[in-house]
């Protein structure tokens, strides 16, 4: 049953939407954030634009590089998905302990 729910053209649709909507928010937050660098911090525009252009550029030949080692792709997925974990749980607790501090802090 849950599978048949997942798995449907409707839900599928559904997701889609909704990360097409907070990808359009989030891009209209940040526009004016990128319009005042480009224009008071040129050089900053110009390092972020080539940091953009260093990772489009290793991600050109980092396919080359998975496939020549013969790494099924589940695996990288894998070994992403469990470095993405421990960094959010990480982060998370870190927030939280901050929070109860700056809760403390503001109590006393």
């Amino acid at each position: 049953m849950m599978d048949s729910i997942l798995n449907s053209t409707f839900f599928t649709n559904l997701i889609q939407i909704m990360l097409s909507a907070v990808s359009a928010l989030v891009s209209l937050i940040l526009y004016p954030f990128g319009l005042i660098i480009q224009q008071f911090l040129p050089a900053l525009d110009d390092a972020l634009f080539q940091i953009s252009a260093l990772f489009n550029y290793i991600a050109q030949y980092f396919n080359w590089g998975v496939n020549a080692t013969g790494v099924p792709p589940i695996v990288i997925s894998m070994i992403v998905g469990y470095y993405t974990f421990i960094v959010t749980v990480t982060l998370s607790a870190w927030t939280v302990k901050l929070l109860l501090k700056w809760k403390k802090a503001v109590i006393v």
